[in-house]
């Protein structure tokens, strides 16, 4: 029923890797590249979300691939907030996904440091920066507000691929096609998938799947768990 697309533990390796990308170039780190990409790719495997199931009268949360070696269980007390965010077309995903806003300064200042720091690598540092902003649009502005999301978007890439122009750069319109792909994809929706929200005290945890069914079949399943709890749906 659904799977983990924003969590703790996302946030945490999400983190550990911009701060130690930022370190790598501070403190000139021989192999800090190759450290950062390892940690990269096994942080896909360690924060791949399973199947958020209930089971006993409790949500449970699994995460890591192939083993699920991580678990959650929540108890109806804890649950604070059910929230169908496809239903909730004015309501930002930002709202439940405040840790996003950090991500993007911190992989924004990894950018900027990079530039600074080992200039002959523009390019590299241009991609941290846009793609540390970017994946904003689809957070910060709710459904209804496709229209702006589209703009901001625009405006992010033209300004990139200017400064990419004035670094010298020969592969700045590929900022302009980046713009393309995510104004389109606002758009015509080609991978769209139907989120919720379940808010607690320890945190929100995002879950998301391809079918609005699994979605709604999930919030109902919660509903039942939750008439021994004190929270809300909405």
């Amino acid at each position: 029923m659904g799977h983990l697309i924003a969590n703790r533990v996302e946030d945490a390796t999400i983190t550990l890797v911009g701060i130690l990308a930022l370190l790598s170039i501070l403190l000139d780190w021989e192999h800090g590249e190759l450290l950062i990409g390892l940690l990269f790719w096994l942080s896909l495997l360690v924060t791949y979300g399973s199947r958020v199931e209930i089971e006993k009268g409790k949500v449970v949360l699994r995460w890591g691939w192939p083993l699920k070696f991580l678990r959650v269980e929540l108890n109806p007390e804890d649950i604070v907030e059910i929230v169908n965010l496809d239903a909730a077309k004015e309501v930002s995903l930002l709202k439940y996904w405040k840790t996003s806003l950090f991500f993007s300064l911190l992989w924004a200042t990894v950018g900027l440091v990079g530039l600074i720091k080992r200039p002959s690598e523009a390019f590299i540092w241009l991609n941290w920066i846009y793609w540390g902003i970017a994946p904003l649009v689809s957070i910060a502005f709710p459904p209804s507000k496709k229209l702006e999301a589209s703009a901001f978007v625009l405006l992010l890439s033209i300004a990139v691929a200017l400064w990419a122009r004035t670094l010298g750069l020969e592969s700045y319109p590929l900022f302009l096609l980046f713009a393309l792909v995510f104004v389109v994809s606002l758009y015509v929706e080609p991978f769209k998938e139907s989120r919720m929200a379940i808010v607690t005290d320890r945190g929100t945890y995002i879950v998301s799947s391809p079918f609005e069914r699994e979605i709604e079949d999930l919030i109902e399943g919660l509903k039942e768990v939750y008439t021994g709890g004190s929270g809300a749906t909405s």
